[in-house]
Order: structure tokens, then C-alpha cells, then sequence
């Protein structure tokens, strides 16, 4: 989906024009107000309750997840995406490995990465393109290894969408 057109200089700018560029154009967040256990003894990942935006078709999205998390050096973390349908995802990553040592790596839509426990947060910055069908990008989290820990995801974990195309 194209942005709507804004008039050449001299024309008149309608409220719906002007409305639908804001809408178009607006930065969105998602928020994570409170800890959210998804551990212990749980390596399935499961869909951070307040870490998710809604994406319109056919749209190029620029996105960035500041990950706040609590765990430990056994359980660390790992995380991953639910998209829409054809959506695809790149993106690279900044965080910890289990001996706090800073690691870089990137990802896909289908890929699940993982950080040390011994940190407590991780940083990601991509590109997503969304096709024809639209939906909800969705954060979830489990713990990389099975332990009897908790594993939080934390308050100000905040995923952030600007759309670009």
C-alpha cells in the first residue's frame, strides 16, 4: 500500500489527505509495563503480552526491540517473531552470550536467537516487509534452556515500527 499522495504546492490540502499521511507516517510502540515469566522449565516460546503492533499490507516497516530481560547464565533467553503471512523480517542483533561477552549476529522472520542470562538486555534493528496480507507482529520469549528459573521479560522492553514504504 503506497502513501497517500500530498497535493503539489498551491492546491488545496483536504483533512482527509492530511489525516491519512499522520496516520501513515506515525511511529508505533509497544510497551512492556510489567515482568512476564516465561520460564521456568520452559523452552517453548510463548507471545509477550504487551509487545505487539499491528502492520498494514503491503508495507515496509523499519523496527527496533530494546529486549529487557532477567535469567540466568544456564536458562539465558531466546526470542522470536510471529508475522503475517509473507511477511519477511531481517534484522541484526546486540547482545550477551552466557559469558556476558557482547555477541552480533542477524536473523530472519523463522529465526529464533538466543542471549546469555548474565545480561540483562539485548538490542535488534531491522527492515520488514509486509505483503498482501495484514496482521500483528508479535514478540515471544522462552528460555534457551530448560531450568527451574525465572526468566523475565521485563518492564521497558518497547518494540518500536516506523513505517517507510
Amino acid at each position: 500500500m503506497a502513501f497517500t499522495p500530498i497535493p503539489v504546492a498551491g492546491s488545496r490540502l483536504r483533512g482527509s489527505v492530511y489525516l491519512a499521511n499522520i496516520s501513515e507516517r506515525t511511529m508505533l510502540e509497544a510497551f512492556n509495563t510489567a515482568a512476564q515469566n516465561v520460564g521456568p522449565s520452559n523452552t517453548t516460546l510463548q507471545n509477550v503480552t504487551d509487545v505487539s503492533l499491528q502492520v498494514v499490507a503491503f508495507a515496509t516497516y523499519r523496527f527496533t526491540l530494546d529486549l529487557q530481560y532477567t535469567s540466568n547464565g544456564t536458562a539465558d533467553i531466546k526470542i522470536g517473531f510471529t508475522v503475517p503471512a509473507g511477511a519477511t523480517m531481517d534484522y541484526l542483533t546486540m547482545g550477551y552470550n552466557a559469558a556476558a561477552v557482547v555477541t552480533y549476529g542477524v536473523g530472519v522472520q523463522s529465526t529464533v536467537t538466543d542471549f546469555g542470562g548474565n545480561a540483562t538486555s539485548a538490542f535488534l534493528s531491522g527492515i520488514m516487509g509486509i505483503s498482501s496480507t495484514a496482521g500483528t507482529l508479535q514478540l515471544q520469549a522462552a528460555q534457551n534452556t530448560s531450568t527451574a528459573v525465572t526468566t523475565n521479560v521485563e518492564p521497558g522492553t518497547t518494540l518500536t515500527l516506523i513505517r517507510s514504504a
